[in-house]
């Protein structure tokens, strides 16, 4: 857990909105930078509460199901412009540090 604690401590540090999902797309770390655009902390949740996006839905599906990193574009709100998302398995080879 302490492993998990210093990578949290990292992404909590970083100017990009972070979401770590579990297999059941259950929300377990949003760092702060995301909690501030969402306007929200939704830790804990299910990701459709926060993403209904069909596209970022079917690239979070494909990721989680064929473990295969996956890049999607989407707008967060209005008051910020377009980004570019990417979804990571858990067990990706690519280093994320």
């Amino acid at each position: 857990m302490i492993e998990n604690e210093n990578l949290f401590n990292i992404l909590n540090k970083l100017d990009d909105a972070v979401i770590i999902t579990d297999r059941d797309k259950k929300i377990i770390f949003q760092n702060d930078y995301s909690i501030e655009i969402f306007e929200n902390d939704f830790t804990s949740q299910i990701i459709t509460n926060l993403i209904r996006d069909p596209k970022i839905l079917e690239s979070l599906e494909q990721t989680i199901d064929k473990n295969i990193e996956t890049t999607t574009d989407f707008i967060i709100n209005k008051n910020i412009s377009d980004q570019s998302g990417e979804l990571i398995p858990a067990k990706a080879k690519r280093k994320i540090i």
